[in-house]
């Protein structure tokens, strides 16, 4: 097998490949005629003419189609594997040899041509064998037609006699014709066995090959599939003709040369299976010309991929055009498209123009093994892709510039260097300062304001003198308002310039609302760090209130209780009466220092909120208030502890200022849950004039609602009374 692909491979001489190619045909013409000649003349064969005319038939039908597959495609090995069945077919003429040696060589290399054919069609298309199966395969056909071919020789009896009516093997004459030249000893049971061994083998071999055949072309894509027609139907013919005469051998020995024509004739048609193959890619390779005739004048990207799926006959082909615009690929759809690596069911071929891509093709593998046919089609579809993406380049180029245009602004002057009008453009006259007629041949100082025309005439000095665009912002005063306007000069001749001007109205407007927004959060700002000063102010200062408190009440009473008890602890037994009025001052005491603890702990955190929560709170508070209070409404729920505690303290601050300060005679309190928020509002008679910004009661409260993300106000006009309102979020 391996010297069978050396000899395939190996060049002829150093001479051109065209004339390599032609010294074959001549030595195929000479070998044929040779062949030819010895059939002709054999004395044992009963159709000699039939025999040469097969014998011709193959082995120049194979030579043939092998030099033309050769020619086109000289890297694939398919063309030599064509020339190599041609040249061994016409070995098998030497059996029909009237002289012992080539007669028996005949015989040994009869069948050897099979085993060139099924190596050719293992390894088609691609010339080579591709697994480990297809090698042990070719080899077994190589072992079973040659090898055990030769060891049957060794000990079959092969003599043959001239006869009119004989047939091989068949009526033996007394004048012996040929005689086997490679025996070593006659043994009729040991030949059949080897016969019948070689016969077995041959047939598992043969069933073998058909089943990688139907298998390749069950798992080849449609376009693999239509190289494959002609060689797969030819070859499984064969096939199963060599299969149906093995079989026939087995079962009855005189009824298999019966089906040696059929079988010849069938062995004939591979080369021409392959001629049809390849001019099956000659026409693919004319209707390259119909792709450039029947596809649109200016394609879409998905006109050109199904013109390409049509000529190359692969349905699976995609096509991706490359945007230089932003460096990427895009498929029929414009989707991003990522080309994928190669694999065993899709490769790319790139489509370039002067080193840059143009597109990139995703197609069958297969189409690989016809290179001439891509490489034509690939560049015939350059071509039309090239012409799309400059006019593409163009029209795009078009549609900038009338976006431009469309995107100037409303204005624009030709102004001389001595500020004369020379031309203008606008497409709303309500933004002209003067009306249209009174513009052309007046100057710049008789249509604008002399500070604006001044500023602009600078501007167009520096453009005129130093190049480059010149800005200048102005303003105007029109019927309906003030406007602003921003100028962009640039040099147009060397004593004239090119005003471009847009209203910039819109613009000024929003950044004056951005200052002022700014300006708000300056101010909040400032509140918040003012707030978060009170805060830490307040947290000292009621820290130092505690600790007074703490040092000149409890403590105090505490140290004179532990006195007041060792005292009478040593008064116990000497007079136990005065220890007796001891304790019980002790006691009143220690009573004393408890109210004065639970006093304390309620400005700090009151209890009875922690422990009933704000309803039973507030109603404490109304019950020690200083004024007739009445109580609107009240929370059912608990709210959080935060807001509980917020709400608890501003009614007491707002219940102890209108009683305090305000010298109401009644207030009213009402607390409810609205829209997640717990609105607190509480509403006295008396004097009012309070300023939430003085006095620190007030000021602490908006601190505390605000730090829960709330709202605080205080409404008091003086002489009606002050109303305090907070919203606090509580859901």
């Amino acid at each position: 097998m391996m010297a069978v692909e050396r000899l395939a491979s190996r060049p002829l001489a150093r001479a051109p490949f065209e004339v390599r190619l032609l010294l074959l045909a001549v030595i195929a013409l000479a070998s044929g005629c040779v062949a030819a000649v010895l059939v002709l003349r054999s004395a044992h064969e009963p159709n000699p003419a039939a025999a040469a005319v097969f014998i011709l038939l193959i082995g120049w039908s194979f030579v043939a189609s092998g030099l033309v597959a050769w020619l086109h495609r000289p890297d694939n090995r398919v063309g030599k594997l064509l020339v190599a069945v041609g040249f061994v077919s016409f070995l098998s003429a030497l059996a029909e040899a009237n002289s012992s040696l080539p007669f028996t060589l005949g015989v040994v290399l009869g069948s050897a041509s099979i085993a060139v054919l099924a190596h050719l069609l293992l390894a088609f298309p691609s010339g080579r064998l591709q697994t480990r199966l297809e090698r042990a395969l070719a080899l077994g056909f190589y072992v079973d037609l040659v090898g055990l071919q030769l060891l049957w020789v060794l000990f079959a009896d092969l003599s043959v006699t001239g006869c009119e009516d004989c047939v091989a093997g068949g009526i033996h004459e007394p004048a012996r014709v040929a005689e086997n030249a490679f025996l070593v000893r006659p043994s009729d049971d040991l030949a059949d066995g080897i016969e019948a061994f070689q016969n077995a083998v041959g047939i598992v071999l043969v069933l073998s090959l058909v089943t990688v055949l139907v298998r390749r072309w069950r798992t080849s894509s449609h376009a693999a599939r239509r190289a494959l027609v002609p060689v797969l139907v030819a070859g499984l013919a064969t096939a199963g003709l060599l299969l149906l005469v093995l079989g026939t051998y087995l079962v009855r020995e005189d009824a298999a040369p019966s089906l040696r024509w059929v079988t010849l004739a069938a062995y004939a048609s591979v080369p021409l299976a392959f001629l049809s193959g390849l001019m099956r890619t000659r026409l693919a390779r004319a209707g390259v010309g119909r792709l450039l005739t029947q596809v649109p004048e200016e394609p879409t990207l998905e006109e050109a991929q199904e013109g390409l799926r049509a000529v190359l006959g692969d349905p699976t082909l995609r096509l991706a055009c490359w945007l230089p615009e932003s460096l990427r690929f895009v498929d029929t759809e414009g989707r991003p498209f990522e080309v994928p690596a190669d694999s065993l069911t899709a490769v790319t071929t790139m489509i370039q123009y002067e080193d840059h891509p143009v597109a990139a093709v995703v197609h069958d593998p297969s189409l690989r093994d016809e290179p001439e046919l891509l490489e034509e089609v690939l560049a015939a579809a350059r071509l039309g892709l090239e012409k799309d993406r400059s006019n593409q380049a163009l029209r795009r180029s078009e549609a900038r510039n009338r976006a431009l245009l469309n995107a100037l602004p409303d204005l624009m002057f030709r102004i001389g260097r001595d500020g004369t009008y020379l031309d203008f453009n606008a497409d709303r006259e309500s933004e002209l300062a003067t009306p249209p007629e009174e513009i052309l041949g007046k100057t710049v100082w008789e249509r604008l304001p002399a500070e604006v025309a001044e500023r602009l005439m600078r501007c167009a000095d520096h453009a005129l003198d130093e190049g480059g665009v010149q800005t200048v912002e102005y303003e105007l005063d029109f019927p309906d308002g003030h406007r602003h306007y921003e100028g962009r000069l640039v040099a147009s001749g060397p004593d004239e310039v090119v005003l471009i001007v847009r209203n910039i109205t819109d613009r000024k407007r929003q950044e004056a609302e951005v200052r002022r927004l700014y300006a708000e959060l300056e101010r909040r700002l400032q509140q918040l760090q003012a707030s978060r000063a009170r805060i830490v102010e307040v947290g000292d200062a009621e820290r130092r209130r505690l600790e007074r408190n703490l040092h000149d009440g409890a403590q105090q009473r505490l140290v004179s209780l532990s006195l007041t008890l060792r005292l009478a602890e040593g008064r116990l037994e000497s007079d136990p009466e005065a220890a007796r009025r001891m304790l019980g001052e002790a006691g009143e005491e220690l009573a004393q220092a408890l109210a004065e603890l639970r006093e304390l702990a309620r400005g700090i955190h009151p209890a009875v909120l922690i422990e009933r929560g704000l309803a039973t709170a507030l109603e404490s508070l109304v019950t020690r208030a200083t004024v007739a209070v009445e109580v609107e409404e009240l929370p059912g729920e608990r709210l959080p502890p935060s807001v509980e505690a917020a709400v608890y303290y501003i009614v007491a601050e707002a219940l102890t200022n209108a009683g305090r300060y305000a010298h109401a005679e009644g207030a009213s309190v009402r607390v409810r849950c609205e829209n997640g928020h717990a609105v607190v509002r509480v509403a006295d008679d008396g004097v009012g004039g309070a300023d939430p910004g003085a006095g620190s009661g007030l000021r602490g409260l908006r601190d505390r609602v605000e730090a829960l993300d709330g709202r605080f106000s205080v409404v008091s006009p003086p002489g009606e009374g002050t109303t305090i309102t907070a919203e606090i979020p509580c859901a």
